[in-house]
């Protein structure tokens, strides 16, 4: 009673220990708190960063560069309910994969504009299934022609896995587990 103690606060992460690394070159700063499952980001065309999370998709801005974001930021589409394991940006499109679904959707005309989602796809997993995250790549061929590659992960650890999966939605078929797939998406017409 009517003393403070001091509690010493460790940083989050040390640099070194490499004698090619000069811990004086590298400044850590928290950038955002009291997000809910960040997996994922991507930077959009203004700088701010787009963030998966299990309230949706997080706008982040640092207006000022301090490192720090500026606010709580903007959720700019909230469909998701649970983790974003991938997030991928190419142009106005946002590519996103949760649990068994992977989702296509439509940025605004401003990086601050709600996304809205134009097709999904969904894996069928049977549960239990050990590898569920789909991690997403993105590459554009030509104006409007789009390479969109994901995995289908296993169900066992180090054991190949028997069997097919179903694949519904926007794309429709048997997928292989312990497999990467290539998706073609023109985005040329309506």
């Amino acid at each position: 009673v009517g003393s403070t103690t001091a509690i010493a606060q460790t940083p989050p992460f040390s640099v070194g220990g490499d004698a090619r690394v000069d811990p004086a070159d590298f400044e850590i700063t928290e950038f955002a708190t009291g997000l809910t499952g960040p997996i994922s980001m991507q930077e959009l065309a203004d700088g701010s960063l787009l963030v998966g999370t299990t309230s949706g998709l997080l706008r982040l801005v640092d207006a000022n560069d301090d490192g720090v974001a500026d606010g709580p930021g903007t959720v700019l589409y909230a469909g998701t309910g649970s983790l974003v394991y991938s997030v991928r940006v190419l142009g106005d499109l946002v590519f996103f994969a949760q649990n068994e679904t992977i989702a296509v959707l439509r940025a605004g005309a401003l990086p601050s504009d709600p996304i809205t989602l134009e097709t999904s796809f969904e894996i069928d997993l049977s549960v239990p299934w050990s590898h569920i995250a789909h991690t997403l790549a993105v590459r554009e061929l030509a104006p409007g022609s789009i390479e969109l590659y994901f995995n289908v992960g296993s169900k066992e650890d180090d054991v190949a896995t028997a069997g097919t999966v179903p694949v519904t939605g926007a794309l429709t078929g048997q997928a292989e587990p312990d497999s990467i797939y290539r998706v073609l998406v023109d985005d040329t017409g309506p």
